[in-house]
């Protein structure tokens, strides 16, 4: 049995955002604001709808908490959490960096399994807790098994983050005291910089004001390449986290960064 079958329903959910998602890439679309920062379309709607009509079917004791359409009350502790478009600005604009991240959080044991789509580039990242990370690329069969990158020191280390908008005053300053101490940064790539972690080619994500939607399954995908993904103060994120995302390829240099971000 392949990785993809023993993650068949979510795999399947990950269909279902790519098709969706691409009928609609870059075509003309009406886009509406739930505040200045936060776009949203028909494609954001319509995957999130398909996909909680396949849990509601598979799963209907399940609970759902999506970006679009809210809260589901979970009857058994598992609950879909489900971004059907992070990066929303990216897919407005024609850029192939947005995704569609699925994570099923159980109580009392967290994420347990976990999905990076990307539908405009062909690539999906799948994680099950204790199971691995494994990056499924274009035309590449079988999956890829991801490994993060072990930076030696800070120094060689490098950053990615959405945008610098997120910060503000005293995360920003924290922020840039880490920036101060790395070799670079870049901004862009929504969620696909943690699928990118995962997959060894950055050290760092930091970033701020996110929801649960947004860092649950990157967070499981991240932990199982080898690195570590929690908040600012170092603890285990879940549904409630206050949103400011550390996640490093080092364990070592995730609590050098720690320190830095708390001085």
């Amino acid at each position: 049995m392949t990785f993809t079958q023993q993650f068949d329903f979510i795999s399947q959910l990950c269909d279902f955002a790519r098709e969706i998602a691409l009928d609609y890439f870059r075509t003309p679309l009406d886009v509406e604001h739930k505040n200045p920062e936060q776009p949203v379309t028909i494609a954001d709607r319509s995957i999130e709808r398909r996909m909680r009509e396949a849990i509601e079917i598979a799963f209907p004791d399940d609970g759902i908490f999506g970006e679009e359409f809210g809260r589901k009350p979970s009857a058994n502790g598992r609950t879909w959490v489900l971004d059907p478009i992070d990066g929303t600005k990216a897919f407005i604009t024609g850029m192939p960096t947005f995704a569609c991240l699925v994570a099923l959080y159980e109580e009392g044991e967290g994420v347990t399994q976990a999905a990076i789509e990307m539908p405009g580039l062909g690539e999906r990242w799948l994680a099950g807790k204790g199971q691995g990370s494994h990056w499924l690329k274009p035309g590449k069969s079988p999956a890829q098994r991801c490994q993060v990158a072990a930076a030696q020191s800070l120094g060689e280390c490098l950053i990615t983050s959405t945008t610098y908008d997120m910060f503000v005053g005293a995360d920003l300053r924290a922020y840039e005291r880490l920036c101060q101490q790395v070799t670079g940064r870049r901004f862009g790539g929504d969620a696909y910089a943690y699928g990118l972690l995962a997959a060894g080619y950055f050290d760092f994500v930091v970033e701020a004001d996110l929801q649960a939607y947004d860092y649950l399954a990157p967070s499981l995908v991240i932990a199982e390449a080898g690195g570590v993904m929690t908040d600012w103060q170092g603890q285990a994120l879940g549904l409630a986290s206050d949103g400011r995302i550390l996640a490093a390829g080092s364990p070592d240099r995730h609590a050098e960064a720690l320190a830095i971000l708390a001085r």
